[in-house]
């Protein structure tokens, strides 16, 4: 009866009739997985998906079924090879309901973590696996936008601001992360900035206040001040910076106008267009 309520319940997502095989393929294989008897190693398994249920025993959002989803009805036990297959088809199957697409998409990809409690080997197929998490992270990456993000036009509070604070203040990169920080970055360069870029970034720097142009105010830049004034470098900071430019020679450009070469983090300050023997 269980069998049938998911098979109208697939209808329901208005898929294709060409995915009436994944059903068949899906419901013959938990079927048979109800009634066999064999020695393999099996794992249980949801016939509807825990994650559609309201109440749900493992953590995550609450579905929409409402009912047991431990039912003995509802359970079959799978070989390895079955467990992986069948949470495939599941992908087949919810592939136009988005509500439902998501969390079987999930779950496939949880079943690639590897559990070293469990007796059995996972079998996946890597290209398989990586069309699946690219497709959750898309609806994933949707899901967040807008509306849909929770600190959509929200701020955070004064109180927040400061817990979040105290709870950084102290934090170091470990040698590993600053380690890999480094070889993620090495060699690459960015992408320049599109017009498309340009205008997201002007648009986020615009002001709702009226008469805003974009400049500090008195207030805003006292406390610049304020907060900069007697600041030093400690004695650690100041031998580092020094070791690190200690034998290099910085790179020199020649000035067209004056004719001397000139180090280039200076050439676009004081030469170039804005050369004093500039005729």
């Amino acid at each position: 009866m269980l069998l049938c309520m998911l098979i109208l319940f697939v209808d329901l997502t208005n898929i294709n009739k060409n995915m009436d095989k994944y059903k068949n393929w899906y419901n013959n294989i938990c079927k048979r997985g109800q009634t066999r008897v064999t020695d393999e190693y099996t794992e249980r398994h949801h016939i509807v998906p825990e994650s559609f249920y309201a109440i749900r025993k493992r953590k995550g959002p609450a579905g929409w079924l409402k009912g047991d989803s431990d039912d003995a009805s509802n359970i079959t036990h799978l070989t390895d090879r079955e467990h992986e297959l069948v949470h495939f088809l599941l992908t087949k199957i919810y592939k136009d309901n988005k509500q439902a697409y998501f969390k079987v998409l999930k779950a496939y990809e949880m079943r690639s973590v590897v559990n070293h409690n469990q007796v059995s080997n996972r079998h996946f197929s890597s290209r398989r696996l990586e069309g699946i998490r690219a497709e959750r992270a898309k609806l994933q990456s949707d899901a967040m936008k807008g509306a849909g993000n929770p600190m959509y036009n929200k701020r955070h509070t004064d109180k927040a601001k400061e817990t979040i604070r105290q709870k950084n203040t102290g934090n170091k990169l470990t040698k590993e992360q600053h380690a890999r920080l480094v070889a993620n970055t090495t060699g690459k360069k960015k992408p320049p900035i599109t017009d498309e870029h340009r205008k997201k970034l002007s648009k986020n720097h615009k002001s709702t206040k009226p008469g805003f142009d974009g400049s500090h105010s008195n207030a805003t830049k006292e406390k610049m001040r304020a907060k900069a004034t007697g600041r030093k470098q400690s004695a650690e900071t100041i031998k580092a910076k020094a070791d690190a430019v200690r034998g290099s020679k910085r790179e020199k450009k020649l000035c067209e106008h004056c004719n001397r070469l000139i180090a280039v983090n200076g050439y676009a300050r004081f030469h170039g267009d804005k050369c004093k023997d500039k005729k």
